[in-house]
C-alpha cells in the first residue's frame, strides 16, 4: 500500500558554479529548473515545500510553502533536511535537489517499494553503478540521526546514510536522469 508522501525540493544551496545565480530559478527548456522538477514529482506526491534562502518571493509564487535551514551559513542539504522535516505532514519525505530535471516518473514508487521489501529508513537511486545520494526517499523519524550527525563537522549525505539501514535502489533510466545540472553548459541541452 502507498503511503502518502511529502516531497521537499532544495533550492537553498549558493550556487558557486553558476556566479552564484539561483540555480532553481534558471532557465532550461523554456522554465526555471524547479518547475520541471516539481512537474515531475507533484504526481508523486501529497505536498511539497520549497527550501530556499534567495528570492524567498519568487518561491512562494510556485503556490508551495517555503522555508529557510535553521542552521546558518549554508550547511549543505542534510541542514535543508532537519529544517524540512518538523514540517512536513506525513511520515516518508522525498528530498530533491531543485537542479535535478529529469526525474523518472515512478521514482517515489520505486524507492517505497523498496524501503517495505528491504526494511530500510532510506532510499536512494543507482544506476549504471553510479549511486546519486539525491533525490532520496527516507522516513521522518530520523530527524534525530540528522540532529545528532549534524554537531560534527561531516556533512556528507553518504556518511550519514552509513549510519542508518540505508538501501541503494536499481534503476534502469539512463544516468543523467539522476544528474543534477552543474554547469552552465548543462543548460544548452
Amino acid at each position: 500500500m502507498k503511503a502518502s508522501i511529502s516531497t521537499v525540493i532544495l533550492a537553498g544551496g549558493q550556487s558557486r558554479r553558476f556566479d552564484y545565480d539561483d540555480k532553481g530559478l534558471l532557465e532550461w527548456q523554456g522554465m526555471p529548473l524547479i518547475n520541471h522538477v516539481i512537474s515531475k514529482l507533484a504526481p508523486q506526491s501529497d505536498e511539497i515545500l520549497i527550501n530556499c534562502h534567495q528570492h524567498t518571493a519568487r518561491y512562494a509564487e510556485l503556490g508551495y510553502p517555503t522555508f529557510k535551514d535553521s542552521l546558518e551559513g549554508f550547511q549543505g542539504p542534510l541542514a535543508g533536511i532537519a529544517a524540512a522535516i518538523p514540517l512536513v505532514q506525513y511520515d516518508y519525505v522525498l528530498i530533491s535537489p531543485c537542479d535535478t530535471p529529469l526525474l523518472p516518473d515512478n521514482l517515489v514508487e520505486r524507492l517505497q517499494e523498496a524501503m517495505a521489501q528491504q526494511s530500510a529508513d532510506i532510499a536512494y537511486p543507482e544506476c549504471e553503478g553510479r549511486q546519486h545520494y539525491l533525490p532520496v526517499l527516507l522516513k521522518k523519524t530520523l530527524l534525530p540521526s540528522i540532529n545528532q550527525y549534524l554537531l560534527g563537522e561531516d556533512r556528507s549525505m553518504k556518511g550519514w546514510y552509513r549510519l542508518n539501514q540505508s538501501i541503494a535502489v536499481p534503476f534502469s533510466n539512463p544516468a543523467r536522469v539522476f544528474s543534477n545540472f552543474n554547469c552552465r553548459e548543462d543548460l544548452l541541452d
